[in-house]
């Protein structure tokens, strides 16, 4: 008894001095970095704890000494109260007295907790006392399993929690004290004791490191947590932040350390990325001074969204209405709602636009079921822009847009506009890269103008040609006609109409005869751009002989024709090009004379008297001295020349029908009875490089492949062209231009800038007459030529092309040396002799040489003594230095 009356003196004098004393607030954060503790030496990273170890030194309910924690030694009962004590936010209470503990022995440090924990009834000075043994001090004493229990689940309040708990899975739940037993079914029941290979082990000491876990644990069961912890759904996170937004609170943003732990909430080992966090996911987060030092994502976003057109937006009330499949639907905003535009960017709520297709995602988890994210999805496009027509289908029209730059796709609406100037066309005539007018309202094309189609879009008529009337004043015909329906119709001729007569290949205006039966085509302004004759042709008689001309009776007798030919007021008579009346006719129709007739049925209307005929060599008969050539048109025509010929083929002075060629364009000239040839000349081109522009002086000097110069005056008579052929001024051509220069015979008639291609043939396609051409970068293209006879893989080509179809191919020869050295102060190129005379062993590399390995430029420097090379040349000059 005497012990026990000494007991109750001792804590009636412990009431005395603490019972007055009140509790002090907690204490503030710690600034950022300022004693924050992230990690202890002796707790690696793969520790079986260490996420319960960081996360309750970042919340100073643990500490270390010296920079280790000791997981692996035992905590004692004194230790224990301070980190449960700390764990319950009471560490900052402090008695205002001497604190005396009577028979709790505890070190001088710990005495204010254990002050704390007899204050809040954590622990029982008789209890405590009853368990110690003689001369044991309770402060240092191990705790055990069953006495962690009473203390944690004393903390939490909970414990009623064990009420219908049973150990029997517990091989040695016998063994466990009968003071501790309902505490320790309430630790097992709320998951924060579990068992040791089926057992309680009640009596056994519990680690550091078994503590941090025990607490982790039980932070679910608090009634707030840590002032340094923040749960929320994150706003926003990027590498170095993150905004969290609480429960009914607003946008918190927090600094990621550099420092900071990651983890996940159902994985105690192992830390994982950060990128695995996404935007509404619930995270628990430590902060200290506005840095995050412990990031544990808890639970993954599972939103639902809905997508539709934003009908109405209420501002002031944060509500708007979505228009879903034809059905509106009212979404509620918060505070914290995030909006984000079509790339993702921030974006305030006035900033959104009725009509614009958004996802409003709600977050299944809030009660209030408000909306957490806006994402625009597609803002409405309003504009009047021009464009290059692409593609319609499926409801869609998509556009080569030429201010933006880029193809864009609009919806078409039943009553979508498609016009050309003041007539209505169908979706289904426009073509590819057709220039249009586009306007689109609400993100749906409403009206497309077609400005300039890629092929003339014309609207056809059919009918009876009746006259054609020139309009001096506006300097076109006007054509009236009789259509199907028997009404009289005049319109107005473009200036580039076409006419079409079958059998003539540059019919004109002046070809049309009353009561034609034509086609015309109607542009945009319903002007005929186009008449076809349908109800005749045209069929040409060339080289026939005049037996005689009746200029009384306008009769023409000719040898090749069994009647004589009426001459009508209607038929034309041409002499060289010009027209000529026939009240001179008989001075160019006389005996022995080759004409050229055009008859349409049995109309003679037109005789021309020609002494040029242009087309290509199909067949030279030496012996017969007769030359036939294929006209553009399809015609077949022969000529045979007397004793002497005249062939003209440039940078050739001595020329003969020997030098002529299957396949030569050539203009073949007459005498003066247009009987026998007096001249062929051939159409030739070549390639040129300018060296010299003088615009003033209206002059150019070119050097041709073979290294020729020549100082060329650019007359009247010599086009300038580009590569299509239209015609450019002087200052339009720089040196080092590239032209193609046209001859007929001797006379230069056009220089047209030229695109130059060099390299080596990978391919040969004998079929297609196409060759693979790899140029000196690596890039291949494929080349369509007249011929690739004589082509091979390997072989080095240069290729000069413009934009009509004409190219130019110039096979390169080549011989093979082993290379010595290059001097690249001199550009000199220097090979091994094959022998002591041979004396071909220096080349000019100048800058226009390309060295290459394997078809690519690859420099002077890749090449060594020794090595294999084969030299290309171009009629003399060295282009290519390749490494075999």
């Amino acid at each position: 008894m005497g012990k026990q009356k000494h007991s109750v003196f001792i804590w009636l004098l412990v009431a005395a001095l603490v019972l007055p004393l009140a509790g002090l607030q907690g204490k503030t954060a710690s600034a950022a970095g300022e004693g924050v503790i992230t990690s202890f030496s002796d707790v690696s990273q793969t520790h079986w704890a260490s996420k319960f170890i960081t996360k309750l030194a970042l919340q100073e309910i643990i500490q270390g000494s010296e920079g280790k924690f000791s997981p692996d030694n035992d905590v004692t009962q004194q230790e224990a109260i301070i980190m449960v004590v700390r764990f319950m936010g009471w560490g900052d209470e402090q008695p205002q007295g001497e604190v005396i503990l009577g028979p709790l022995a505890a070190s001088d440090w710990a005495k204010n907790y254990v002050y704390t924990a007899l204050k809040h009834q954590l622990i029982n000075m008789n209890e405590e006392q009853a368990l110690l043994d003689e001369d044991e001090n309770w402060g240092e004493k191990p705790a055990s399993r069953e006495w962690i229990s009473r203390l944690l689940i004393r903390a939490l309040g909970e414990q009623s929690a064990g009420a219908d708990a049973s150990l029997s899975n517990f091989s040695d739940a016998n063994t466990v004290s009968a003071w501790a037993l309902d505490y320790v079914k309430a630790a097992v029941q709320l998951g924060l004791l579990n068992g040791i290979d089926g057992k309680i082990a009640p009596k056994v000491t519990v680690s550091r490191a078994q503590m941090a876990t025990f607490l982790s644990q039980a932070e679910k069961y608090l009634d707030a947590y840590q002032p340094v912890v923040s749960v929320g759904r994150v706003a926003s996170i990027s590498e170095n932040a993150i905004s969290i937004t609480p429960e009914n609170s607003d946008v918190e943003p927090y600094t990621i350390s550099s420092a900071a732990k990651v983890f996940r909430a159902d994985q105690n080992v192992g830390q994982i990325r950060l990128s695995e966090i996404e935007q509404f996911d619930l995270v628990y987060i430590i902060h200290h001074g506005g840095q995050a030092y412990y990031i544990e994502l808890m639970e993954e976003a599972e939103l639902t969204t809905t997508e539709g057109t934003l009908a109405e937006l209420y501002l002031a009330d944060g509500i708007i209405s979505l228009n879903v499949n034809g059905t509106p639907q009212i979404f509620s905003l918060s505070s914290s709602t995030s909006i984000t535009d079509m790339n993702g960017n921030g974006m305030q709520l006035s900033e959104l636009k009725l009509n614009s297709k958004i996802a409003v995602s709600q977050d299944p988890y809030q009660n209030d079921n408000k909306v957490v994210l806006i994402q625009v999805l597609e803002v409405p496009v309003n504009k009047v822009s021009d464009a290059k027509w692409v593609k319609q289908e499926n409801g869609q029209v998509t556009v080569f847009d030429t201010v933006s730059g880029k193809e864009e796709s609009y919806a078409v609406a039943e009553s979508t506009q498609y016009v050309y100037g003041t007539r209505a066309i169908e979706a289904s005539q426009l073509q590819k890269d057709d220039v249009i007018r586009y306007e689109v309202t609400n993100s749906v094309v409403t009206k497309v103008e077609l400005i300039t189609p890629v092929t003339p879009l014309l609207e056809t008529k059919e009918g009876t040609f009746v006259s054609a009337n020139y309009d001096d004043y506006l300097k076109t015909y006007i054509v009236n006609m009789r259509l199907q329906d028997n009404s009289l119709k005049a319109y107005y001729v473009t200036k580039d109409v076409k006419v079409t007569l079958s059998g003539m290949t540059s019919a004109s205006m002046n070809d049309l005869v009353s009561q034609d039966q034509v086609r015309i085509g109607l542009n945009q302004n319903e002007e005929i751009v186009s008449i076809e004759v349908l109800n005749r042709s045209v069929e040409y008689k060339y080289q026939y002989t005049v037996r005689y001309y009746d200029q009384k009776n306008n009769r023409l007798l000719v040898d090749e024709y069994n009647e004589t030919l009426l001459i009508s007021e209607d038929t034309k008579l041409t002499a060289f090009g010009t027209n000529v009346s026939f009240s001179d006719a008989a001075t160019y129709l006389t005996p022995d004379k080759k004409v050229d007739l055009v008859f349409t049925g049995n109309r003679l209307i037109q005789i021309n008297i020609s002494n040029k005929y242009t087309g290509s060599i199909n067949k030279i008969d030496t012996v017969g001295k007769e030359i036939t050539i294929a006209t553009k048109d399809g015609r077949t025509m022969s000529f045979n020349w007397d004793a002497y010929l005249v062939v003209s083929i440039v940078d050739s002075t001595s020329s003969s029908v020997h030098n002529l060629k299957i396949g030569d364009e050539v203009i073949i000239a007459l005498d003066n009875n247009n009987k026998f040839i007096n001249q062929v000349e051939v159409k030739r081109e070549k390639v040129f490089t300018v060296t010299e522009v003088n615009v003033s002086g209206n002059r150019l000097k070119l050097k041709d492949a073979a290294g020729k110069t020549q100082d060329l005056y650019l007359s009247s008579t010599v086009a300038l062209t580009n590569e299509s052929g239209t015609a450019v001024t002087l200052s339009s051509i720089a040196a080092g231009d590239r032209l193609i220069g046209m001859y007929t015979g001797y006379t230069l008639t056009e220089l047209r800038k030229a695109r130059i291609s060099n390299g080596s043939i990978t391919q040969v396609n004998t079929d297609a007459k196409s060759v693979v051409l790899k140029d000196y970068s690596g890039t291949e293209s494929t080349v369509t030529l007249s011929s690739v006879s004589g082509l091979t893989v390997g072989d080095r080509i240069e290729v000069a092309k413009d934009n009509t179809g004409l190219i130019l191919v110039t096979e390169l020869t080549a011989e093979e040396k082993t290379f010595w050295k290059y001097d690249y102060a001199a550009d000199v190129l220097y090979v091994k002799k094959k022998d002591v005379n041979d004396t071909n062993y220096t080349y000019n590399a100048s800058d226009d040489v390309v060295f290459t390995s394997g078809g690519v430029s690859v420099g002077a420097t890749a090449f060594k003594d020794g090595d294999k090379i084969k030299l290309y040349f171009q009629n003399g000059v060295l282009v290519e230095v390749a490494k075999l």
